[in-house]
């Protein structure tokens, strides 16, 4: 069986098509269990109207206690072998839990299972281009990008549940990206599908353009990340190198020009690391690292007047 967790906070506009979508997967051995975290839309109202399905559980929470705790409610409830997460206003395509499965069930060390997903909203649609290979997924989430999105994502209930693993509630943000990689550090092995499999909605509330909240969560689980795949980097060496790993927030973050040569010394030392201690592709990583070291040199000259 897989559950479906779906946290919903005054999710009430896409709630329906989202549940359809569920509804109407081709793999049927599945329960869904809607967390309603503290909802005061017509969200509530919208739900009575499932509470006779027999594969919907609908759990109400006293208030609201945020995506991270909702999620953890849902995977205690959950009767699944599997945890497939879903977003209260995405759209899973009719094949997408069948897909997943097949993959999980074909593959005993595969851990968690991705899937490529079509973006739409206000600036039209694309299609991610999430790297694929446990190694490649890995580098990724070092980057920030290209490893996986929640949405389409399924996971082994049990193998998190006896490592400890699960969403950390403290973050303001970006608590995905630290779960995928306590996983990672714990022995996990990745895979992204290269079908389409879940479309993405963007609009106005969604909770990734909290951005100063997701820059502060990210900087806390890449301070994580370089900790345990560079161990010969110092605390200092770690606090000067994460600002510049930060390439979707721009440059101008990036005033002190000693720092930035601190950060360099440290990326040409992690170059010269080629060991991969999780199963990370180190030939990635050292092409992100040649990126970095590159942004760097190019805003101490500018700092220095020389651009």
């Amino acid at each position: 069986m897989v559950s479906i967790i779906v946290p919903v906070y005054n999710g009430y506009e896409f709630l329906k098509e989202c549940l359809q979508s569920l509804l109407n997967q081709s793999f049927t051995d599945i329960e869904i269990i809607v967390v309603n975290d503290g909802s005061t839309d017509e969200t509530p109202a919208l739900l009575k109207q499932y509470e006779n399905f027999k594969n919907i559980v609908i759990c109400h929470l006293s208030r609201n206690r945020g995506e991270a705790a909702a999620t953890n409610v849902g995977i205690q409830i959950a009767k699944g072998k599997y945890i497939a997460r879903m977003d209260a206003d995405d759209i899973s395509l009719p094949d997408r839990l069948f897909l997943q499965v097949a993959a999980l069930e074909s593959d005993p060390d595969l851990v968690l299972v991705g899937a490529q997903t079509q973006v739409f909203g206000r600036d039209g649609e694309s299609t991610t281009n999430l790297f694929l290979a446990d190694g490649d997924i890995k580098c990724a989430l070092l980057v920030g990008s290209g490893h996986l999105i929640t949405t389409s994502v399924i996971w082994r209930r049990d193998w998190f549940i006896q490592r400890g693993i699960w969403w950390n509630t403290s973050l303001p943000s970006a608590r995905d990206l630290r779960f995928w990689s306590e996983a990672m550090l714990a022995g996990a092995k990745f895979r992204n599908l290269p079908e389409t499999l879940v479309r993405y909605r963007i609009h106005g509330a969604n909770a990734s353009h909290q951005v100063e909240a997701v820059r502060q969560s990210s900087r806390s689980t890449r301070a994580m990340l370089l900790r345990a795949l560079y161990p010969s980097l110092d605390e200092n060496a770690i606090s000067n190198l994460v600002p510049v790993l930060e390439i979707q927030f721009g440059d101008v973050h990036l005033n002190d020009a000693d720092a930035l040569l601190t950060a360099e010394k440290s990326l040409l030392q992690m170059r010269s690391e080629a060991v991969s201690l999780y199963g990370e592709n180190r030939h990635i990583l050292r092409d992100y690292i040649d990126q970095w070291i590159s942004r760097v040199q190019k805003r101490i000259n500018v700092l220095e007047g020389k651009n």
